[in-house]
This record gives C-alpha cells, structure tokens and sequence, in this order.
C-alpha cells in the first residue's frame, strides 16, 4: 500500500484498505501528522479487518482548516457513517487518543470497545 493509502469515493482526506464485512477500525493520527502515519499498522492488519485512516481538520489534506475538538469527532463520525456502516473501532496516538476519548462521549453509538 502506499503510505496514504487508498482514497475512496470522493472525499480523498482519509483510507481504506482491507475486508469490507466485519470489524472497521479507524486509526486517528497524532498532532502535526496525517493519515499517512499509519501505513504500517495498516498493511498489517488489512488481511482480517477492514481498515481506515483518517486526516483531521488542521492536519493532512485538511491542514488549511482550524483544527476544533468538535470537528474532529465529527469528522470521525462521518467517516464512520461513510465508510464503517455506522460503527467502529477507533484508535487514536497522542491528540488522536484524545480525539477519540472525546468521540466516543459524544457518540457512544458509533464507537466499538
């Protein structure tokens, strides 16, 4: 894979790799660095699971946005819509640990764990 990985559809701020049924697991990247970080998590998991990663608002492709908690989580949320019918595992190093704290208080529904 290369190291963004595949865009898909025709939002290309995040990537997919892997099985489309069962579990998705969305990686969320550090401060300062984007989806890109997480090329090597996902050639190794993209055998049994499906998946993705995720730029942020302020980071990545979306580096010209203002970076807010708020944002980011419903950047995940509709990444996980779009792309994990509706619910996933997310995984997040440093301030996408945190953004992902933060999402699953505000959307429970959509988080696996």
């Amino acid at each position: 894979m290369a190291p963004q990985g595949q865009a898909v559809g025709s939002d290309p701020g995040y990537s997919v790799a892997g099985a489309t049924s069962g579990l998705c697991i969305v990686f969320v990247h550090g401060i300062r660095m984007n989806r890109g970080m997480w090329a090597p998590q996902m050639d190794a998991l993209s055998d049994e699971f499906q998946v993705v990663a995720v730029d942020l608002p302020g980071h990545g492709l979306y580096r010209e946005q203002e970076f807010s908690l708020e944002a980011a989580c419903e950047r995940l949320a509709e990444v996980i819509d779009e792309v994990a019918r509706g619910r996933a595992l997310v995984v997040g190093l440093s301030m996408g640990g945190f953004v992902c704290m933060d999402f699953i208080g505000r959307y429970p529904q959509k988080a696996i764990g």
